[in-house]
């Protein structure tokens, strides 16, 4: 079958020309290519023709002959289609491809005649390779899929011009994809599986695309390859770069609408407009993600456009100008931009006007240069990895939300933050090296903090510091501290807080003038003061000049207004006007230090009260000029006052007192300006009233302070301190001293030293046992039982008990030994079950004990009675003073015929060196009468005025007769007595006395045993003893009760019988307690 072709002369010529200028194309004549299987029917539409390329050859001919053309066609015996059972591509016929035989074993597709939708491209027909898809080859077509199995040289422009597909998959390599050869293409999906050599320029310019893959690598993409994808329409292209790619034109992306796009391998930059003005048609911003490595972002790269986020893995040698200017400033969602490593230089209007949610650069900056963020909003501008220089004007007139950096800065230029408004903070997590001219000028930034130092901050760094909004520098806190500042560096400062924790070293010239700031710290470590650095400067707070300052200005706090002054300047000189018209100083101390005031150094100030440096030695012209002074003390060191020093028109000459030496220039001063001249004398000066003491320390041996006391203005004249008892030490130094005191030495310190006393050494550690005596019947099972504890080493004996109805089966005594070694024994005593039917008549027995001393007389006794047959045994007791003479352990046998025993103890009295009863001042403590006092009335808070340091002092109340009692009272921090009792008579304030007791040298509690001993609420049990370990009775509880409340007696009856025996001794307690 053949296919008859009719062309008209010149569309030959038109042909031909094309495919000459193929650079795969063959050189044969027409006549020859007709044997290529070809349907060249031409499409002479108007829109066709309207439609060729600008670089195609036209050639207009007159004769307008038609020439027929003969082309043998093979009738197409297959299609290609889907096998519908196993899901196999099924390959079209080869003769429905329309081709060029290249002459060189490859051939050019240049159409398609079939009518299968879902295409295969081969990688060969008829024998030949397909190398190209020729110029126009599918333009204008409409298909479902197309695949192309084989490596492509050639993808010739407008190819797939205005094409539609679903998918079009490229298997092999392509090595050059041709200008518009996708141009208006519409395409759910294109995917190159391999290597890709070059887009060239406007390769898919305006196509209609969904998703764009290339799994290889690219050489090129060309000018606007990428041109508009999508523009003017909703849809969203979502592309991904998996290989490397060497070449990037202008423009590539420009104008497209773009889903996300992601750059998996290294690309060499981001050319110029590479991504401006995308996705400006639709709301959803693009995402873009450079994941690879590149090396810079060109200018205007991304800039116009309205973005959603930002991803750059790969370090950047820096960013060109204006690559992000304008993103999302109309339209679009927040903008995130991640740069995950660092960057060499941040280029000029990089960020201009760009509104941005967050920026983070998780890396170095080396420079962000000038005006780079000139007019930027973003919420949160995150430098985790420092910033070498900020330049000029960097963030001008940017609004942010909160800027931190997580390191430091070497400089920020001047203008850096001109006009800034920063709504929640900015932060620096480092040191700063210099802060420049003007930088913060004019801004809102509630809260500034730097982490750590500051080098030096230029003239007006922070001068007029409020913004357009006018919220100002609310907190500046500085962690370090800063080197120095310019001159009106904080001019006009209106701030809340200025704190720099390690202070300022060198404030300089006019630093603060005009400035208001509520509270001020920034004194600590500073060095100097520059001329007029505070002048006009309003404090909210006292303000302290430290002794590290060694250089102060002129005029340094002139005008100023401030609470209070406290100057400790390590300067001798206060310096010509340096407080000249401040405002609130009334009250002025100068400091020792100062040996010179300079002329109108506190000049209209109206100080009201004032006391001058004890080694001043001159006072300059109009120095307290104005003053509203009634006197002021010189002191012997003054040579000079100079003119109209103490002129006022507030105080008249008559009306102001002069305090000062005889014969003195305070005296010369007087007398030739009509005020009155006083010699000196601390006794008597009621200007200046002096403060003297004399301070008593009481040290060890070591130095070290075990109390002291302050004597203050003394009176003039001879005065003697004797050493006092302090409990455990002796005075080892004089015990009486005497100073004297005079106008030319009033102050003394008298130190008295104590010789700490040896301690005893501690009692041996007392061992006791434990017995477990059980009874059990024949089965073991426990009848009773019961624990005896605390028993001394050596043999332990007991006794079975009787148990009604049982009869003890063994013996009825047991003996065990306590030893180091065995502390803990059971004794077991067997009984068996009492079967007679009457029961034996029981008999019990009685034993008397007695501790006798060798003349008979009963020191003690007990009686012990129902003890049943069989042997008892008792032993000896301790008792105080004297010592067991013959046996410790006494045994007596009961039985019937002998029930009643008498076991008798003999003593001996031990001699002990007798310990004389206390002194006058420990009184013997005897109860108070029965009566109730007089009055009621409480102490005031201190009894005793004069006493301004009680420690080792106490209170006691004499009732009369020699008799002494307690009175409720205690030391307050400031040690001061402060008494509670209910009574207010008979008080004593006494020193506190040593107990004399032996036995509690080392105890635990021998602090209370002598706190108790001094309140009168306990005695010894002999003078010498206290015996710490011996019972307390309730009788003596409460004894000790009564005196320690101040229980008073009542009429009230108690119920007790056995307090009568002890009436002597209880009974008035008792009566109180009850």
């Amino acid at each position: 079958m053949k296919r008859i072709i009719a062309l008209t002369l010149s569309t030959v010529i038109v042909l031909n020309t094309i495919a000459s200028s193929t650079v795969f194309a063959n050189t044969t004549s027409p006549t020859e290519q007709t044997e290529k299987k070809m349907d060249l029917k031409p499409d002479t539409s108007e829109s066709n023709l309207d439609d060729k390329t600008s670089d195609l050859t036209e050639v207009h001919i007159e004769d307008s002959t038609e020439t027929s053309i003969e082309e043998p066609i093979v009738k197409d015996e297959q299609s290609t289609e889907i096998d519908e059972n196993n899901g196999q591509l099924i390959l079209d016929n080869e003769d429905n491809f329309d081709y060029v035989d290249n002459g060189d074993g490859t051939a050019s597709i240049t159409g398609y005649s079939g009518t299968n939708t879902d295409l295969v491209i081969p990688t060969s027909i008829n024998g030949l390779e397909i190398v190209e898809f020729a110029d126009e080859a599918f333009k204008g077509k409409k298909f479902t899929s197309v695949i192309v199995e084989g490596d492509i040289k050639r993808v010739g422009s407008k190819s797939f011009n205005g094409t539609i597909l679903n998918s079009i998959t490229f298997s092999g390599n392509v090595d050059l994809i041709e200008s518009n050869a996708f141009m208006g293409a519409v395409i759910d999906s294109i995917v190159f599986k391999k290597d890709v050599g070059i887009f060239n320029n406007n390769a898919l310019m305006w196509s209609h695309i969904k998703s764009l893959t290339v799994d290889g690598n690219i050489k090129e993409i060309g000018y606007q390859a990428f041109y508009g994808i999508n523009s003017n329409s909703n849809s969203l292209v979502n592309v991904v770069f998996n290989g490397d790619i060497d070449k990037i034109g202008d423009y590539a992306f420009y104008s497209s609408n773009i889903d996300k796009i992601t750059f998996h391998g290294d690309i060499p930059y981001l050319s110029s407009y590479m991504f401006s003005d995308i996705n400006n048609d639709v709301t959803k911003g693009a995402e873009l993600e450079f994941l690879g490595k590149m090396e810079y972002i060109g200018d205007y790269a991304i800039s116009y456009s309205n973005l959603k986020s930002v991803v750059v893995e790969s370090e950047l040698s820096y960013i060109d100008e204006y690559a992000f200017t304008d993103i999302n400033s109309y339209r679009g969602d927040n903008v995130t931009i991640l740069f995950n490593n660092s960057i060499g230089t941040i280029k000029e209007y990089v960020f201009y006007d760009a509104k941005v949610k967050s920026i983070l650069v998780n890396g170095y900056i080396d420079t962000i240069e000038q005006y780079t963020a000139l007019d930027l909003v973003v919420d949160d501008f995150l430098l985790i990895g420092g910033i070498g220089t900020i330049g000029y004007g960097g963030f001008q007139s940017s609004e942010i939300r909160e800027l931190l950096v997580k390191g430091d800065i070497n400089t920020i230029e001047d203008y850096a933050f001109l006009n800034v408004h920063v709504l929640d903070k900015m932060v620096i997590e480092g040191n700063v090296g210099t802060i420049g001219a003007s930088t913060f000028n004019s801004v809102d930034i509630p809260f500034m903090h730097i982490q750590g130092n500051i080098n030096s901050i230029e003239r007006e760094a922070f001068a007029s510091n409020v913004g357009e909004k006018g919220i100002g520098s609310k907190e500046i806190i500085v962690d370090g501290k800063i080197g120095s500042t310019g001159k009106n560096s904080f001019v006009m400062l209106n701030s809340d807080k200025f704190i720099v924790k390690k202070g300022i070293e060198n404030i300089g010239e006019e630093s603060f003038q005009l400035s208001d700031i509520k509270e001020l710290d920034i004194f600590t470590n500073t060095k100097a003061l520059g001329d007029r650095a505070f002048q006009s400067t309003k404090f909210n707070t006292e303000v302290e000049i430290p002794s590290t300052v060694t250089s102060l200005g002129m005029g340094t706090f002139r005008g100023a207004s401030a609470p209070n002054y406290i100057v400790n300047a390590n300067y001798h000189t206060i310096t010509d006007e340096m407080f000249n018209s401040a405002k609130v100083l009334r009250v002025l101390t100068i400091n020792d230090m100062y040996t010179n005031i300079g002329n109108s150094a506190f000049k209209n100030v109206g100080i009201e009260e004032v006391k001058l440096s004890k080694n001043l030695e001159s006072i300059g012209d109009e120095a307290f000029f104005n003053h509203k002074l009634s006197c002021v003390t010189t002191n012997s060191k003054l040579a000079a006052i100079g003119i109209d020093a103490f002129k006022s028109s507030e105080v008249a000459p008559e009306d102001f007192t002069i305090w000062g030496d005889k014969d003195s220039a305070a005296e010369t001063y007087a007398q030739a300006n009509g005020h009155i001249f006083k010699e000196n004398d601390i006794f008597s000066n009621d200007c200046n009233p002096a403060e003297w003491a004399i301070e008593v320390e009481y040290v060890d041996e070591q130095g070290m302070l075990l109390d002291s006391k302050t004597i203050s203005k003394p009176a003039k004249g001879n005065h003697t301190e004797s050493a006092k008892a302090i409990s455990g030490y002796t005075v080892k130094s004089n015990k009486i001293v005497t100073v004297e005191v005079t106008n030319e030495n009033p102050n003394h310190t008298i130190t008295f030293i104590y010789k700490k006393n040896a301690s005893p050494k501690p009692p041996p550690e007392t061992i006791l046992g434990t017995v477990m005596v059980k009874y059990v019947d024949e089965n073991e099972a426990v009848l009773d039982s019961k624990v005896v504890n605390n028993l001394p080493l050596g043999m332990h004996i007991e006794q079975a008990k009787q148990i009604a109805g049982y009869i003890v089966k063994g013996n009825q005594t047991a003996t065990v030994e306590i030893t180091n070694k065995n502390l803990e024994h059971t004794i077991s005593f067997v009984y068996s079950k009492n079967t007679s039917p009457k029961p034996p008549e029981t008999v019990l027995g009685t034993v008397e004990v007695k501790y006798v001393d060798e003349n008979k007389v009963v020191l003690d006794s007990k009686v012990v009675n129902n003890l049943p047959l069989g042997t008892h045994i008792e032993h000896a007791k301790d008792i105080t003073g004297y010592q067991v003479t013959g046996s410790k352990q006494l045994s007596v046998e009961i039985t019937k015929d002998n029930d009643k025993f008498t076991i008798t103890f003999t003593y001996k009295k031990v001699n002990e060196p007798v310990t004389p009863e206390p002194g006058p001042s420990q009184p013997e403590i005897t109860l108070p009468p029965i009566t109730t006092p007089s009055t009621t009335e409480p102490l005031p808070e201190t009894p005793s005025e004069e006493a301004e340091n009680h420690k080792g002092k106490r209170v006691i109340r004499d009732e009369g007769n020699g008799i002494y009692s307690t009175v409720p009272h205690f030391l307050d921090r400031n040690s001061k007595l402060k008494i509670t009792s209910k009574y207010n008579y008979g008080l004593l304030i006494t020193d506190r006395v040593s107990v004399p007791f032996k036995d509690i040298d080392g105890l635990f509690s021998y602090q209370e045993v002598e706190d108790l001993y001094n309140y009168l609420i306990v005695k010894g049990t002999t003078p010498s003893t206290y015996s710490p370990k011996k019972d307390l009775t309730r009788g003596e509880f409460s004894a000790m009760l009564a005196r320690a409340l101040e229980l008073r007696t009542n009429s009230k009856k108690y119920k007790f019988k056995d307090v009568n025996v002890y009436k002597k001794r209880y009974k008035p307690c008792m009566k109180r307690v009850l």
